[in-house]
């Protein structure tokens, strides 16, 4: 097939249409650039990937991906400022976690040892968790009993993988402020898809989905950006917004030192399926998700926080894509056979594991690229959370505007 000509030339191009890639695009528009996003598949959002259906009158959703924003994520909330998502917001319903514990669903608390952990948490006081995993660090502190027994499952539900490794200061953060008019903890009406879908509509963003990119390369003016379909897309400047191996392969060729730091972040799978159930098929009490060490699930997320008046909505986080398995899982926990599931829906995503030399390597890829013109977001820099993807792009969206200004000196 013969190469479609260049069809415009951008300020930015974006590869990737998840939270990371479309909220620097919607900060490089707000600044004046013209930005297109490319997506490989047929929607945006990535991780925030809400699954919807009709209901009745009621549209019932749930998420398959990231689940909930807290009112200090300020730079998130700016973007909700923006375009117009306030309104859209929904406090979420104070229900605990429980844990899946010798085949019943107990209270957390219960199965604590009080005098270890009395004995153990002092240690918060004088701990560093400088050059800490997760295990280092919260093992002393809580005592290895409580750990192994309970926060180990509730750690790794946060993270959807196993964070024995995974270094302490990427999974919780002290941020700088709240916004105290928000709820502390919310999600949006119509689920988190909703941001991406708002931060693509905005003017001066051109969204491209079903485009995979086959290769990126330097020109004079800046970069070209072929596409699957053969159509090439210029600009003066790109962000690669997938995961590590996919940025790796597309910067090889520009920059082979930042690809093969890209290719030494190990990025785990999780395979995420959704049901939702009749109300009254579920006996379990209103929760807002379970917790089970060593099964087959890192978490089971319920859609109880934010209630619907005829359906039950979970989602079970999976280490393998064993289906059958996962469905037979599912049926055991929720005590309800497969014939009573509706909107049955699976979602495979990948999160990285940040391990304690994870910080330094982060440092080597910016280096590596900071004349390169090349911008990298995600997940992988600052932390898994929403507020992390959103912070690191807002700095790329004035980095971006270094970088093209000092172009241009070098063009006149």
């Amino acid at each position: 097939m013969g190469l479609e000509p260049t069809t415009s030339t951008y300020d930015l191009i974006v590869v990737g249409a998840g939270i990371s890639g479309l909220s620097l695009a919607s900060r490089a528009a707000s600044r004046g650039r013209r930005v297109l996003v490319v997506e490989k598949s047929e929607e945006v959002g990535g991780c925030l990937a809400t699954a919807r259906v009709q209901s009745g009158p009621d549209l019932f959703w749930q998420e398959l991906g990231a689940h909930t924003c807290y009112n200090s994520y300020t730079n998130l909330i700016s973007l909700f400022e923006e375009r117009g998502l306030v309104e859209r917001i929904l406090g979420r319903s104070k229900l605990g976690f429980f844990l899946l514990a010798g085949g019943q669903i107990r209270s957390l608390p219960s199965q604590l040892g009080i005098f270890e952990l009395l004995a153990s948490v002092p240690r918060l006081f004088t701990a560093s968790k400088a050059g800490h995993t997760v295990a280092s660090y919260y093992g002393p502190i809580v005592g290895s009993g409580n750990y192994d027994r309970v926060f180990s499952a509730l750690f790794d539900a946060v993270a959807c993988q196993d964070t024995r490794e995974f270094a302490v200061e990427f999974l919780f953060k002290k941020r700088p402020s709240r916004r105290k008019d928000f709820h502390r903890s919310f999600t949006l009406s119509g689920g988190l898809k909703s941001i991406a879908e708002a931060l693509a509509s905005q003017p001066g963003v051109a969204v491209e989905t079903g485009s995979g990119v086959d290769a990126v390369s330097r020109t004079n003016e800046g970069f070209s950006v072929r596409l699957e379909s053969g159509q090439l897309q210029a600009s003066r400047a790109i962000a690669l917004a997938v995961p590590p191996p996919e940025a790796a392969r597309l910067v090889a060729p520009i920059a082979p030192e930042a690809a093969e730091l890209l290719s030494a972040i190990r990025v785990n799978p999780v395979y995420s399926v959704g049901v939702a159930v009749p109300r009254a098929r579920v006996a379990l009490r209103p929760l807002a998700g379970i917790v089970s060490s060593g099964d087959r699930f890192y978490s089971v997320v319920s859609r109880d926080v934010v209630p619907h008046p005829t359906l039950r909505g979970f989602t079970f986080h999976f280490r393998d894509d064993d289906m059958a398995s996962n469905l037979r899982r599912i049926e055991e926990v929720l005590g309800v056979p497969r014939a009573d599931f509706q909107n049955l829906v699976v979602r495979e995503n990948a999160l990285p594991s940040l391990g304690t030399t994870h910080a330094e390597r982060t440092r080597r890829l910016d280096a590596a690229l900071a004349d390169a013109g090349v911008l990298l977001a995600g997940n992988y820099f600052l932390g898994l959370s929403i507020e992390d993807c959103v912070t690191r792009s807002f700095a790329l969206a004035a980095q971006l505007d270094g970088l093209l200004s000092r172009r241009s000196t070098v063009e006149a």
